[in-house]
């Protein structure tokens, strides 16, 4: 009875095949992040874990878990409920520090985040960094967008472009091999010292514990892991074991560049971003005094395709969500006659006339051209009111249909 009646009052998430809903942008994605795992959720985790393991270090096995009375399981639901909330509250603080100080600063907004968010999430990372964690760079991801102001559909190798960064793997992997580093540097009495030692010798006899087979993922691209291994069962070279670390490192960092590129390339999501980014002018605007935070975000909105419909980017109808005339492309958000009635004439004009300033240019060149430089505020400001004039129209809509479904049952 009390699943049935969470079930009724559950939230939905969003999800590929709500086509018509609204990407959220970053007031939408805190409010996400804010709210409680459903009791939907909860069950349907529970159900898909699999029989003869244990998730925790209490021994209690899935079995058990799966075989809990109504009551045990509702107290467990809010057990992991309030983990949950205490996990989203360093995000919440710094996100209302980063707010009230008016950080605008890229490298600054990463920062605060990073202090509280990521430090917690990276804790013992010297032993499981060695490989990929996709939920930790799912995490970093989420936040990253938000503090950009970008709609949280947006895909990893386009915000990662746009900050100039690689992401959670190269970080996670620079520790774990640092760590590994001081390790070697040890006394060959010291435990952490005899551990390597063991684990090297181990995985040397194919015989390898979690953690060294993590270690021969990360090392199998180096041509002298065999050497490497040695080295460190048998105490030599840590030098060497340095210097062949920091080598395999920077071959990770081109690797991780060059697959952003190459999605860059092939995006869906956007086709004109290879042509608006540039090695030259990553992240230069974020770091500039001149502009205000808002002014950033929406300049990166605009740069990463997060205006308009047409893409790949989950919309079954693409028309222009305010005329319905055309296809709701970036380039006809300037031309948007229902828009421009409704924005402000002042700053109509003042979008009209940086069309107009190059005449001959055709409007979807001129757009690229711009969006290759610096910020500029009367786009901006002709922009964000129109993704507000979009949230109206919604709202506007979506209380209709809650009057007549309303109207509806009281006929019934």
């Amino acid at each position: 009875e009390n699943g049935n009646e969470r079930n009724g009052t559950s939230r939905v998430r969003p999800t590929k095949s709500n086509t018509s809903s609204e990407a959220p942008g970053e007031e939408e994605m805190k409010g996400e992040m804010d709210e409680e795992i459903t009791w939907e959720e909860f069950t349907k985790t529970l159900s898909g874990l699999k029989n003869g393991k244990s998730p925790g270090e209490d021994g209690l096995t899935v079995e058990f878990l799966k075989g809990l009375p109504g009551c045990w399981k509702e107290e467990l639901y809010e057990t992991i409920n309030q983990a949950w909330k205490k996990a989203q509250k360093a995000i919440n603080v710094a996100w209302g520090v980063m707010k009230r100080a008016k950080v605008n600063s890229l490298s600054r907004r990463f920062y605060l985040l990073d202090t509280l968010a990521k430090s917690g999430c990276i804790y013992g990372v010297e032993i499981w960094g060695w490989v990929k964690q996709k939920k930790m760079e799912q995490l970093r991801g989420r936040y990253a967008k938000m503090i950009m102001g970008l709609n949280s559909n947006t895909p990893d190798y386009i915000w990662k472009t746009e900050a100039s960064r690689t992401g959670m793997e190269l970080e996670a992997r620079r520790r774990a091999y640092k760590y590994i580093v001081e390790v070697a540097g040890m006394k060959d009495d010291r435990w952490p010292k005899v551990c390597l030692r063991e684990e090297a010798r181990l995985t040397l006899n194919k015989n390898p514990t979690k953690f060294g087979s993590d270690m021969v993922k990360a090392l199998q691209e180096t041509e002298e892991m065999t050497t490497l291994l040695k080295n460190m069962m048998e105490n030599k070279n840590v030098e060497w074991i340095e210097t062949k670390l920091s080598e395999s490192l920077r071959e990770l960092e081109t690797k991780l560049k060059t697959e952003i590129r190459t999605k860059v390339a092939q995006s869906r999501y956007w086709d004109k971003y290879e042509e608006i980014t540039s090695e030259e002018n990553f992240n230069s605007y974020w770091e500039q005094k001149q502009w205000k935070g808002w002014e950033k975000e929406q300049w990166a909105r605009l740069r990463s395709g997060n205006l308009g419909r047409v893409g790949n980017k989950g919309y079954s109808d693409t028309n222009c969500r305010l005329c319905g005339k055309a296809e709701e492309t970036l380039d006809h958000l300037w031309v948007c006659d229902k828009a421009k009635s409704a924005i402000k004439k002042e700053w109509v004009k003042d979008m009209e006339n940086w069309r107009n300033a190059k005449e001959g240019t055709e409007l979807e060149r001129l757009t690229i051209n711009t969006l290759q430089g610096e910020p500029k505020t009367e786009l901006c400001r002709y922009a964000r009111e129109f993704e507000k004039l979009v949230r109206k129209t919604r709202e506007s809509a979506q209380a209709g249909k809650k009057t007549e479904a309303s109207e509806e049952k009281k006929r019934r």
